[in-house]
């Protein structure tokens, strides 16, 4: 293979190594818990995606067989005093969340969010009210890498809540996990690696002319 073949297929070798192939989808469904019941405050993870209830619950644990969509699903116990947290394992950032969520109460019961990337709060709202009879699709969209739900009937998202219950189910959850950002010393490695081919073919060039 001529040295300026060898030279391009290299940079492209560099530039591959360099970077991450794409964005990645994680599911957590809780159909591997096996377990009718879960602790609060313990992260659950499917494919590095996690989720925890934060906070404590009338029943103590997390209950994990209200609705049905498949076998398992989470929600508090008995009613709670707190939130669900769903956060990548790893910290990766996310540009979409999905999930199913419905409420356990007969009330309005609205849905809260919180969006934090790297523990700062970029976004929180409301989704509406909560059925309770069914599960029903959501999505969340943005730059993330902590997602916090909340089913209460209030006026916003509470880090403790202080009136009624928490009352949130959810199911179904799906991240949309950003590609990763080169590190300053992988930048460093290309541009070196893309300063000796261009070495090597002003070189060549060189010899090729003498000869």
């Amino acid at each position: 293979m001529h040295l300026k073949s060898l030279a391009l297929a290299a940079a492209v070798a560099l530039s591959l190594g360099a970077t991450t192939a794409g964005a990645t989808i994680r599911v957590n469904d809780f159909e591997s818990i096996g377990s009718a019941t879960y602790a609060v405050n313990t992260v659950y993870a499917q494919q590095q995606l996690g989720v925890q209830y934060v906070g404590s619950t009338f029943g103590g644990d997390v209950f994990t067989q209200f609705h049905a969509d498949g076998t398992y699903d989470f929600l508090s116990n008995g009613g709670g005093k707190g939130f669900f947290e769903i956060a990548p394992t790893d910290g990766s950032m996310m540009t979409s969340l999905d999930f199913r969520a419905g409420g356990t109460y007969a009330g309005l019961t609205l849905l809260y969010e919180e969006l934090l990337a790297d523990n700062t709060v970029v976004g929180i709202g409301s989704l509406g009210s909560l059925d309770p009879s069914a599960l029903h699709s959501y999505t969340l969209t943005g730059v993330f890498n902590k997602v916090r739900l909340q089913g209460i009937i209030g006026s916003a998202f509470q880090t403790t809540v202080l009136g009624p219950p928490e009352g949130g189910v959810f199911d179904g959850l799906k991240a949309t996990v950003r590609d990763a950002v080169p590190e300053p010393t992988t930048w460093a490695l290309l541009l070196v690696g893309f300063a000796g081919l261009g070495s090597m073919l002003r070189y060549n060039r060189r010899h090729t002319a003498l000869a």
